[in-house]
């Protein structure tokens, strides 16, 4: 599709008429097409970018993950929206995919963060239309949220914004906005900046293309630097759910062992510092935990936390009975922890007993009770070795 090919038609005739013959493979997609034909569409959608740069169809952009090389495709599109210096076009939408705090760590935008930024690179500061502060500003500090415009600035700039609106519930919120802009500027952006500062430290992609950056342009980029620190910091702080190492002498049955912190931790508050999954997502730094996405699951890092839990012998014979909660309860805090929407109503499965729950039974001296073990699958050596023990078993009816 050439420049050529386009006379006779306005650039916006063309445009009109492209658009939804393209968004129309994005509602017919894979299940229509091969993907031999959706590459094909990637590269015309990645011609009709260039041709259209204004344009940010977030529908279209989706197709580019059909290209044969989305790194090219996706790098081709960047450059196309940085030359044309609109307000906002395919280059900013784009760049919100790769970088903002809205990016899925699974999107391919995302994931092909670094090989695109490296398709980029040779082109900002070389080719006229990519200048060095205006690619950072257009493909890296606007969707971290961070903006070097002076106080004057965004106020201005924020009150034509204003004008424009018509929905009271958005203007009320702009206007709330320009208030803390004109009020409080310093708090707004050390705010904006440690946000920024929050989401490179949790995201690989993003953090690796912050280190590009900052090794190709040594000389740009004062701010990036001042980033690449801060985040390294951020890192390096001390946490308060740190993820502890196994230790040598645990309770080796892992559904026991959650019954035992749920008994200390969530029941007598003994065991501290009491889990809580959002605190702990929002200070994870080796990869971003998303709560409303990952939540349907047992979360890993959580799991991995209660796993290597030290409980020390003192707080173990503080344990006199254990309740199994399988959901009848109103489910065990621990599993709503390590599993945020852990719902056996609708089948999720508890942690069965094994049979090391057996050998783990003699690490709870004062062990006198145990309830709705009969839900977990217990062996029978766990049941005897109770029985062993003095343990009363109720079932949970």
């Amino acid at each position: 599709m050439q420049e050529s090919e386009t006379k006779g038609l306005s650039s916006q005739c063309l445009q009109e008429l492209l658009e939804p013959a393209l968004t129309l493979y994005f509602y017919h997609g894979s299940s229509s097409h091969s993907p031999e034909v959706l590459a094909s569409v990637a590269v015309l959608c990645v011609k009709f970018f260039t041709l259209f740069p204004e344009c940010h169809n977030n529908l279209l952009l989706s197709l580019l993950a059909h290209h044969t090389q989305p790194p090219q495709a996706y790098a081709d599109v960047l450059l196309a929206g940085v030359r044309h210096h609109s307000d906002f076009g395919v280059a900013h939408a784009l760049a919100f995919d790769m970088f903002s705090k809205y990016a899925e760590r699974d999107d391919p935008e995302h994931k092909h963060a670094l090989a695109t930024m490296k398709l980029c690179v040779p082109y900002v500061g070389a080719e006229e239309g990519i200048e060095h502060q205006h690619f950072f500003s257009v493909v890296f500090w606007s969707p971290l949220g961070i903006s070097f415009l002076t106080q004057a600035q965004r106020v201005e700039e924020k009150q034509k914004r204003l004008a424009l609106i018509k929905c009271k519930k958005i203007k009320a919120e702009y206007k709330a906005e320009l208030d803390e802009l004109t009020q409080h500027f310093d708090v707004v952006v050390a705010r904006e900046w440690l946000h920024a500062v929050k989401r490179v430290a949790v995201s690989k992609p993003t953090f690796n293309v912050l280190l590009l950056l900052v090794k190709s342009f040594p000389s740009e980029t004062d701010a990036l630097k001042k980033l690449r620190d801060d985040v390294v910091a951020y890192r390096d702080r001390p946490k308060q759910f740190a993820l502890p190492k196994r230790p040598k002498s645990d309770i080796k049955d892992f559904a026991l062992k959650l019954a035992v912190i749920e008994q200390l931790m969530y029941r007598q508050n003994v065991l501290s510092p009491k889990f809580d999954i959002h605190a702990f997502a929002a200070e994870y730094d080796k990869r971003q935990i998303d709560i409303t996405s990952d939540g349907y699951e047992i979360i890993p890092e959580a799991q991995k936390y209660f796993r290597n839990l030290t409980i020390s012998p003192e707080q173990l014979a503080k344990v006199t009975e254990l309740y199994f909660d399988c959901g009848l309860g109103g489910g065990a805090s621990v599993y709503q922890q390590m599993w945020p929407f852990w719902d056996p109503g609708c089948g999720d499965e508890v942690i069965a007993v094994t049979t090391k729950a057996a050998a783990d039974i003699q690490q709870l001296p004062n062990l006198k009770k145990v309830v709705g073990l009969e839900h977990f699958s217990p062996p029978v050596s766990v049941c005897r070795a109770l029985v062993k023990h003095g343990v009363e078993q109720i079932e949970d009816n």
